[in-house]
């Protein structure tokens, strides 16, 4: 695109990127000088034009630099967002936008939809396990910025994708613009007890910049969900176990593996059986399934579906390597969430086996934080190991005695290493028994002090113990 395209009275030189990140490539591309948390832009123009900026957009004092052409404007986001918009051509308007918030169960909720629109059509996803659409999958930051997120959609858009489904963070909502996202359908999951203020700002603000044509699809179980619907022009969808939800769920039963339960919608009442763990994934189906609805496929069609479900790597993943115990991991830091899994771990563990939990806290989590997770484990569980998880710049053994300060009532022993904490898990395992591995799920990487050090992975470690114990086993027999 030509620069006088995008500044009226600017020179008609070619642009063929843009970026507000002076370390990433950006020839002949325009530079936007963000004043962010943590960086000034305005500072790190020297960088950008060697990474091939020819176009800078500046709002304060600068030392100007020849090699360069130089716009000043007012306010450097708004511009940004506005050119952003028109250098990509409004992509959002020739794919259609499914979007998720909330404070969890957002990655699941698009991993079930993505699974399920695959069967009938092109499908995009954008999210915290990064981006997928065709045969690319690759990472990104969450907390993107316009630019970014504006690129993603228009390779998807040059793909020929025809649904794109997005996770929004609550920084990135009251960032961005809200001509970028022209969503249509817009899953509310649900506020934590241990969440801000202002996430709930956020969601309300997504919520109200909706109009008439697009749905809002929301919790109707959440105690927040009226408060942000209040005054909606969205056209409004509720899902739940309330008896005035559109789409009801009741009868909800579990066997190892399986979830059961019934679901209402416009009098009729359809039978389920999902290969799917917990009430709280339960939740996350049928957001998903309320979004299908409304986009009108074709229900009953997707319903013999659902029984081949799987959860995303480390989302309430059951490991079967053919063991007599059931293993369950899970990143398991959200304490609502994490309540719900002990739920579910607990119907399925019968009154004369164990639960056994492994567990950590990241370092610097505040008290709260450790004394709602450490109580969740001192409830539910039999015996608890707690083992390292991030931590950073801490002492492992001091944030897991912090831990353990909270525990009360229950067994527990502490295992620094969180291979051999595993290991020891799998070793305590008897015949029906549980052991729930949470906190990391499909992370292969641990922060320490100085960064982060390679990692094998919750499941994968836990797996190889299990096939291990089972050839020694063999062995003796």
């Amino acid at each position: 695109m030509r620069l006088r395209e995008l500044f009226s009275k600017a020179r008609d030189i070619e642009i063929k990127s843009l970026s507000c990140d002076s370390r990433l490539k950006n020839e002949d591309g325009i530079f936007f000088c963000l004043e962010g948390r943590r960086h000034d832009g305005h500072n790190h123009i020297e960088e950008a034009i060697k990474n091939g900026a020819r176009v800078i957009v500046y709002s304060r004092e600068i030392e100007l630099k020849n090699e360069a052409i130089y716009i000043r404007v007012d306010d450097v986001a708004k511009v940004m967002n506005k050119i952003a918009l028109k250098f990509y051509h409004e992509p959002s308007k020739d794919i259609r936008i499914s979007a998720v918030m909330g404070d969890y169960g957002k990655s699941t909720i698009i991993s079930y939809l993505r699974q399920l629109m695959l069967n009938y059509t092109s499908v995009g996803t954008l999210g915290s396990f990064g981006v997928m659409y065709h045969d690319f999958h690759y990472q990104m930051h969450l907390n993107t910025d316009v630019i970014e997120y504006l690129d993603i959609l228009a390779k998807m858009r040059d793909e020929k994708i025809e649904e794109a489904i997005v996770e929004l963070d609550p920084y990135f909502i009251n960032e961005a613009p809200f001509d970028i996202f022209n969503t249509k359908f817009l899953i509310y999951a649900g506020h934590s007890e241990e969440g801000s203020e202002e996430e709930l700002v956020a969601y309300k603000k997504m919520i109200d910049a909706l109009d008439f044509t697009s749905f809002a699809i929301v919790n109707k179980d959440d105690p927040y969900t009226e408060t942000l619907i209040e005054d909606a022009h969205a056209q409004i969808f509720s899902y739940g176990f309330s008896k005035d939800s559109d789409l009801e769920i009741f009868d909800l039963s579990f066997k190892k593996g399986l979830s059961y339960f019934s679901l209402r919608y416009q009098d009729k009442t359809y039978q389920i059986v999902a290969n799917l763990i917990s009430r709280f994934n339960v939740y996350n189906l049928v957001a998903a399934l309320s979004c299908l609805i409304l986009a009108h496929y074709d229900f009953e069609s997707i319903l013999p579906l659902l029984k081949n479900m799987w959860s995303l790597n480390g989302r309430g993943q059951r490991i079967d390597a053919g063991q007599s115990y059931e293993v369950i991991v899970d990143r398991g830091q959200n304490p609502t969430a994490l309540k719900d899994l002990y739920r579910y771990a607990s119907t399925i563990t019968s009154s004369h086996c164990s639960l056994v939990a492994i567990f950590g806290i990241a370092g610097f989590k505040d008290e709260k934080k450790m004394a709602s997770i450490a109580g969740l484990a001192d409830n539910y569980c039999d015996k608890i190991i707690l083992t390292e998880e991030d931590p950073r710049q801490e002492d492992p053994i001091l944030l897991c005695e912090k831990l353990a300060g909270h525990i009360k009532n229950k067994e527990y022993v502490i295992v620094q290493s969180r291979l051999n904490a595993i290991e020891d898990g799998v070793a305590l395992m008897n015949s029906q028994d549980t052991l729930l591995i949470l906190g990391k799920g499909e992370e292969n990487y641990m922060y320490r002090s100085f960064g982060k050090e390679n990692y094998q992975g919750d499941a994968n470690i836990v797996r190889n113990f299990i096939k291990k114990r089972m050839e020694e086993e063999n062995e003796i027999s």
